[in-house]
C-alpha cells in the first residue's frame, strides 16, 4: 500500500522484457501467416533461454549420454512442424509452449536411453533428425519408391515424394513396405476386409507412382539452388559431432529445416498438389513397438 492508501501500481517491466515480448509476438504473427522463417527466428530469439531449460531438465545421467544441443535442436525442429494457435503468441504462452516441448522431447531422450541400455547399445544415443523418412525407401515392385533408386535418382526423390501423399495412403504404403504387416492386421487396423485392403494398397501405390512423377518433373525445372535444397534435407541432416561447434549446427539445422519447409510449399504450389506435412517420428511412430528399430530395407512384401 502507498502511504495515501492506495494500492501500488504494478512495476513496469523491463526495457528488455517489453522488447522480447514485442518481437516473440511479431515474429509469431508472421509464423502464423505461413512465414517458416519467422519461426526459425522466434527460436533463435529463445535459443539461449531454451538452452537453460534444457540444461536444468536433463538430470546427470543422461546429461553425460547426449549433448544439450542436440536435445535444443530437437526441440527447434519440432516447434518449425507445429502448428501455432493464435493465443501462443505472449511472451509467457510461447514459453510454456517451449517448456511443454522440453518435458516432452527430454521425456522421449530418456526412453531411449532406457531402450538403449536395455539393448547393450552402447554408451552413445544416435540422434536422427525428424526432417525426413526415417530410413531408406525399399526397393521392391513397380510403382514403389524403388522406381527411384532404379533410375538412379536416389533416396531423396522418394522422401519427398511422401510430403505430397494424404496421410492414410502413406502411412498403409509405410506400414506395407517398410514393415511387411500382413494384409489382415492392415484390414483390422483400417476398418476394412482384406480384399478391399488389398485394393487400397494398390490404389495408394499407384498414386504414389503418380506424385513421384510430378515431383521428379518439377525438380528438372527449379532453381538448382532450390532442388538442392529440397534433395538434401530429404535425405536427412548430417549427424553431430563432426568438427562443427555443436552451437552453431543447431542454429543452422533448425533455420535450414525453415528453408526446407518453404521450399515444400513451394514445390507443392509448383507441382499442384497439397501438402501433408510428415509427423514427428513418422514412420516408426506407426509401429510403437517396434518404434526404437529402424523400418526394415526392402521391397514390398510379396502378398499372404
Amino acid at each position: 500500500m502507498g502511504s495515501d492508501g492506495t494500492s501500488e501500481p504494478a512495476p513496469a517491466p523491463a526495457r528488455g522484457d517489453s522488447m522480447l515480448e514485442t518481437r516473440t509476438r511479431e515474429l509469431f504473427a508472421r509464423w502464423r501467416g505461413g512465414d517458416d522463417l519467422a519461426a526459425a527466428a522466434l527460436f533463435e530469439l529463445h535459443q539461449a533461454w531454451l538452452a537453460d531449460q534444457v540444461g536444468r531438465s536433463l538430470g546427470p545421467k543422461l546429461r553425460t549420454k547426449v549433448e544439450p544441443a542436440d536435445v535444443v535442436q530437437d526441440i527447434g525442429i519440432r516447434l518449425l512442424r507445429y502448428s501455432p494457435n493464435e493465443q501462443d503468441g505472449a511472451l509467457e504462452r510461447f514459453r510454456g509452449l517451449l517448456r511443454s516441448m522440453v518435458q516432452h522431447v527430454v521425456t522421449d531422450y530418456h526412453r531411449r536411453l532406457i531402450v538403449a541400455e536395455k539393448r547393450n547399445a552402447g554408451p552413445e544415443l544416435q540422434i536422427r533428425s525428424d526432417t525426413g523418412m526415417a530410413a531408406d525407401p525399399p526397393r521392391g515392385q513397380h510403382g514403389s519408391p524403388s522406381e527411384a533408386y532404379e533410375r538412379g535418382e536416389g533416396v531423396a526423390l522418394a522422401r519427398l515424394t511422401f510430403w505430397f501423399v494424404e496421410p492414410e495412403r502413406r502411412d498403409v504404403i509405410a506400414l506395407r513396405w517398410w514393415y511387411d504387416t500382413p494384409f489382415s492386421e492392415l484390414a483390422e487396423r483400417f476398418g476394412a476386409d482384406e480384399a478391399a485392403m488389398r485394393m487400397r494398397h494398390l490404389r495408394a501405390t499407384q498414386e504414389f507412382g503418380r506424385v513421384l512423377a510430378k515431383v521428379r518433373a518439377a525438380l528438372a525445372q527449379l532453381p538448382p539452388a532450390e532442388v538442392e535444397l529440397l534433395v538434401e534435407e530429404s535425405r536427412g541432416a548430417p549427424a553431430s559431432g563432426s568438427g562443427v561447434d555443436s552451437r552453431v549446427l543447431a542454429r543452422s539445422r533448425v533455420a535450414r529445416f525453415a528453408e526446407f519447409l518453404a521450399a515444400l510449399k513451394r514445390l507443392a504450389a509448383f507441382i499442384g498438389e497439397p501438402l501433408h506435412p510428415l509427423a514427428d517420428g513418422w514412420p516408426r511412430i506407426l509401429v510403437p513397438s517396434r518404434a526404437d528399430a529402424p523400418p526394415r530395407d526392402r521391397g514390398c512384401a510379396q502378398d499372404r
